[in-house]
């Protein structure tokens, strides 16, 4: 008698739920379950490839690509920390923070549940974040910067004739305020990183988990790659350096370099410094983009995957993300127009991110690692 489709899926998924295969073949399912994502992520580099053509970036070594690791998980942990502590304002602090922390660093790097994905999904999403600087950093010459002049007037049009830095000027000229800025929009980084190596390192087959990580190929395939190629543009501290005139915001540059003698200013730094790259067609660490913002359209994800986890941290990282949109025009990176397009894109990758997720789990690998994944709990206890 012939074995259905559905007795034979039940016999895999009892085989390895029952611990008659061994962790390799549990791997083996994680890498089936999470195989739509690291398809994409292929598909991108293989597009990236074929768009970049020699200027292709090759991959680093093993060491190379070790300490990128390691950086990568540095920077996670002061968002891993703050992320702590929302959840422990939440359900209660514990006696011994520190040492509350350290326990549970240890309890993530020896679960094996955890493992499983970490080993499927890291590298590909080390990757992925590879193709990435490689795309960005040709942008601006596969299509030279075009749309700056047109973003400049459709800002004064959405903001009744002036500029918006310059609706924000009153609140924000002094050094204490821009210093703040600049502060919490260097520190979107950490929080961008720390929340994909979160979902990365999911313990379960999580719903939250899987929409953001879909949702963050999503909005950085789309927007930070395809609508930035298409809408090539510098953003406003390039204004004058592209040549154009009359230059609304010289004004607002000037005052920036007025506060950075006394406070430190880190924007102008690395504007310098990415222009310079821009110029000596460096590739590898370069790389102006500004529409759509994806410092926005970053944050704004974040903020959305912070709501499922209560009002609290679900305000705390809107703030934030208010915050982020804020800097992002007035330290000169963006146009506002980048900002709107940025958080937009950001809400429609989270929603087509959510029928993604639900096809994703529901798919038989992703059913079985489950199984396996709650088996494997059930004998740790």
């Amino acid at each position: 008698m012939e074995t259905t489709n559905a007795e034979a899926l039940e016999q895999r998924r009892m085989a390895v739920t029952d611990g008659r295969d061994s962790l390799l073949a549990a791997l083996t399912l994680s890498v089936r379950a999470h195989a739509p994502l690291w398809l994409l992520v292929m598909a991108y580099g293989a597009l990236t490839w074929q768009i970049t053509g020699n200027s292709w970036q090759d991959l680093p070594n093993p060491v190379g690509a070790m300490k990128s690791a390691a950086m990568l998980l540095a920077a996670a942990a002061p968002a891993f920390v703050i992320w702590r502590l929302v959840y422990w304002a939440r359900y209660g602090m514990p006696k011994s923070p520190l040492r509350q922390l350290v326990r549970d660093v240890i309890d993530i790097v020896g679960d094996r549940v955890r493992l499983l994905n970490l080993l499927i999904l890291f590298p590909t999403f080390y990757l992925f974040l590879k193709f990435f600087a490689v795309f960005k950093g040709n942008i601006a010459y596969l299509q030279p910067f075009a749309w700056d002049e047109t973003f400049m007037r459709a800002d004064a049009w959405l903001h009744a004739g002036r500029q918006p830095w310059e609706w924000m000027a009153p609140l924000l000229s002094s050094g204490l305020a821009t210093f703040a800025i600049n502060f919490s929009y260097n520190f979107w980084f950490f929080v961008a990183i720390g929340s994909l190596l979160w979902a990365v390192g999911m313990r379960r087959l999580s719903y939250d988990a899987v929409r953001f990580l879909y949702a963050f190929l999503f909005i950085w395939i789309i927007g930070g790659s395809f609508l930035a190629l298409a809408f090539s543009s510098a953003g406003p501290a390039y204004f004058e350096r592209l040549g154009l005139s009359p230059n609304p915001y010289e004004p607002l540059m000037a005052h920036l370099r007025e506060l950075a003698k006394d406070w430190p200013i880190w924007a102008l730094k690395t504007q310098d410094m990415l222009w310079r790259y821009y110029l000596e067609h460096n590739v590898e660490l370069g790389g102006i983009s500004a529409f759509p913002s994806m410092h926005n359209a970053q944050a704004v994800l974040v903020a959305l995957l912070a709501w499922r986890f209560g009002r609290l941290a679900g305000w705390l990282f809107t703030a934030y993300a208010v915050s982020i949109a804020i800097g992002s025009v007035w330290l000169g990176w963006h146009y506002a127009v980048d900002a709107y397009a940025g958080i937009a894109i950001a809400i429609v990758g989270w929603w087509l991110a959510g029928y993604a997720a639900r096809w994703a789990l529901q798919r038989p690998a992703a059913r079985m690692l489950a199984d396996w994944q709650r088996r494997a709990d059930a004998n740790a206890t």
